[in-house]
């Protein structure tokens, strides 16, 4: 039986800086479980790019000398066009990166942090002891999602409406960082809440 506190956690829309507390907390020690790690792996996965292949067609595969591979932007613009081909692809995805995050939590050493995008919507919460979540105001969001990702508006917020609000991620948080000044600001609130974790 986990001890409390053991695995916390940390979870936020995209764009809100989340990558970035991630980091700190790599800094101050802790373990991080990386859910997008744990996905990139998951989609080198035979089986799962089978299922891939026969619901969204070839070109969401790419074949290397080490076998096929998803190609995630591909498939981010089909999963996203539609509810049903998005639900079609967190049924595909699901179960196998659930068992990829608990056998990476048995391997950690404790505490350690779970750093998942869809920690609540995924019901990945049941394996965490306490969750914090990051806050930033979805303009901000926006505006670093298009630098980075040199997507259109329109295809982030649809990404974005595919989550849970920042609502309904609050109601459910233990703790929350806001992400709505400097650098510096969010470091000292990583720590303050981590370390009296």
């Amino acid at each position: 039986m986990k001890s409390p506190k053991n695995i916390i956690g940390l979870t936020g829309g995209m764009g809100c800086g989340k990558s970035t507390v991630s980091g700190f907390l790599k800094n101050m020690g802790f373990p991080v479980i990386d859910a997008d790690l744990l996905t990139r792996r998951v989609h080198r996965d035979p089986a799962v790019c089978r299922k891939i292949l026969e619901c969204f067609g070839g070109q969401a595969i790419v074949d290397t000398p080490e076998g096929p591979v998803v190609q995630r932007g591909e498939l981010a613009k089909l999963a996203f066009s539609s509810e049903e081909s998005r639900q079609m692809l967190n049924q595909i995805m699901q179960s196998a990166l659930y068992t990829e995050a608990q056998n990476a939590i048995e391997r950690a050493s404790n505490p350690c942090i779970l750093d998942a995008p869809l920690l609540f919507e995924a019901r990945w919460d049941v394996l965490t002891d306490w969750n914090v979540v990051v806050l930033c105001p979805l303009d901000v969001r926006i505006q670093r999602i298009q630098a980075r990702d040199q997507l259109p508006e329109r295809q982030i917020l649809a990404r974005i409406q595919a989550q849970m609000t920042d609502e309904q991620r609050s109601r459910r948080a233990d703790s929350i960082i806001y992400n709505t000044s400097t650098l510096e600001s969010l470091r000292r609130q990583t720590e303050h809440i981590f370390s009296n974790i």
